[in-house]
C-alpha cells in the first residue's frame, strides 16, 4: 500500500490535533481545579465570617444597616486615652410594662422618641430597641439585645434588675457592650403595685442583690466597661431632664462618660453659650476701662460669689467603671 503526499499531510494534521487536544484537556483540567479551589476558599471564608458575625436575631437590624445615605459624618478629636463607643450600635428598652399613665407629662416613650428624632441625622438612625407600647419584652429578648450592642439604654420604672433575673444577667458574657445607661428607680402607682406583688415573694438575700451597688457589681461581672445608673428613687421629670442633659453631652457635646456625670452634679460649671444680644451688649475694653474709673462693681454682683442652691437630684447618677468612653462613629 502506497502513501501519497496527501496521506502524509493528513497524518501529520491528525497527530498535531491529538497533541493539541491533549494539551487543551490538561489546561482545562488545571483551570477547573483552580476554579474549584477558589470556590472552596470563598465558602470557607464566608463560613468563618458567619461564625465570627452570626446573623442577628434583632428585628430591623438589616434595614437599619442600610440607612447610610442621610447620615452626617461625625469627626471627633480622640485622644490616646479615649475609648470609642459606636453610636450606630445602640440598643434600648423603654418602659417595658407601659407603667406610665397617658396623662403623664414626662412619659418615657415620648421623651425618648423626641430624643431619637432630635439626633436622627448623626447619632440615632440605627438605634434599635423595644418600647412598652409595642410589646413587653421577654427574658430572651433582654439577653439578645444586651448581647448584640455597643451600648445599652434602659429608661423605665422601678429597678432594672427586676426585668432580668440576677442569675441570667451574671451569666451573660458581653465584653463588646461598652456602656449601660440606666434611668430607672422612677415610680408610678401602677409600677408600685406590680413591684410590690413581686417583692413579697422574694427572700431577703434576693432583695439585697437588687440594690444599686450590688446591681453594678453584677453588671461588671458580665464584662461591661462602664455603668451609669441612679442611686435612689426619683421622679419622671428628673429622669427626663437627666436623659436630655446627659445625651446632649455624650452625643452632641462629645463629652466622655465621666465628664457627663460630673456636669450633672456640677451644673454651675457648665459653660453657657452667649446669645447674640449678649455679644452686642458686651463692652469694649476702652468703654469698660472708662466705666471702671468712675465706678467699681460691688462684690455682691460677682457670679463667683453668688450662693449656689444645691439640689439633691444632681448627685443621683453615678458612673461605675471607665470614665473615658466617648461616643463616635466607628
Amino acid at each position: 500500500m502506497k502513501f501519497t503526499v496527501f496521506d502524509g499531510v493528513l497524518l501529520s494534521l491528525v497527530c498535531s490535533l491529538s497533541v493539541y487536544i491533549i494539551y487543551i484537556s490538561q489546561f482545562l483540567t488545571v483551570e477547573v481545579d483552580y476554579f474549584i479551589e477558589q470556590q472552596n476558599e470563598e465558602k470557607k471564608k464566608q463560613k468563618a465570617k458567619n461564625q465570627d458575625n452570626p446573623l442577628s436575631r434583632i428585628p430591623g437590624l438589616r434595614d437599619a444597616s442600610k440607612k447610610q445615605a442621610k447620615i452626617i459624618p461625625l469627626h471627633r478629636d480622640l485622644q490616646p486615652w479615649h475609648h470609642t463607643v459606636d453610636t450606630m450600635n445602640f440598643r434600648y428598652f423603654v418602659d417595658p410594662h407601659l407603667d406610665c399613665a397617658e396623662t403623664e407629662l414626662n412619659k418615657p416613650i415620648e421623651v425618648f422618641n423626641k430624643l431619637m428624632e432630635e439626633y436622627e441625622q448623626q447619632f440615632t438612625p440605627r438605634w434599635l430597641g423595644v418600647a412598652g407600647d409595642d410589646h413587653t419584652p421577654s427574658v430572651g429578648e433582654w439577653e439578645i439585645y444586651l448581647t448584640d450592642n455597643s451600648s445599652f439604654i434602659f429608661y423605665g420604672m422601678e429597678k432594672f434588675i427586676n426585668y432580668i433575673p440576677p442569675a441570667k444577667l451574671s451569666a451573660l458574657n458581653i465584653p463588646d457592650c461598652s456602656m449601660i445607661y440606666l434611668l430607672d428607680l422612677a415610680e408610678t402607682s401602677k409600677s408600685f403595685t406590680r413591684q410590690s406583688k413581686l417583692d413579697v415573694r422574694k427572700s431577703e438575700n434576693f432583695l439585697s442583690l437588687e440594690k444599686p451597688v450590688e446591681t453594678a457589681m453584677l453588671v461588671s461581672v458580665t464584662g461591661v466597661k462602664c455603668l451609669m445608673a441612679n442611686q435612689w428613687h426619683c421622679t419622671l421629670a428628673e429622669n427626663a431632664n437627666r436623659l436630655k442633659v446627659s445625651m446632649k453631652d455624650l452625643l452632641e457635646g462629645g463629652k466622655t462618660t465621666g465628664e457627663s456625670v460630673r456636669l450633672l452634679f456640677t451644673p454651675h460649671q457648665r459653660v453657657q453659650p452667649k446669645t447674640e444680644t449678649e455679644n452686642e451688649k458686651a463692652p469694649t475694653p476702652e468703654k469698660e476701662g472708662a466705666e471702671n474709673q468712675g465706678t467699681e462693681r460691688s462684690d455682691d454682683m460677682r457670679p463667683d460669689e453668688k450662693e449656689i442652691q444645691l439640689d439633691r437630684s444632681w448627685y443621683n447618677m453615678v458612673c461605675y467603671g471607665l470614665p473615658n468612653l466617648m461616643v463616635a462613629q466607628v
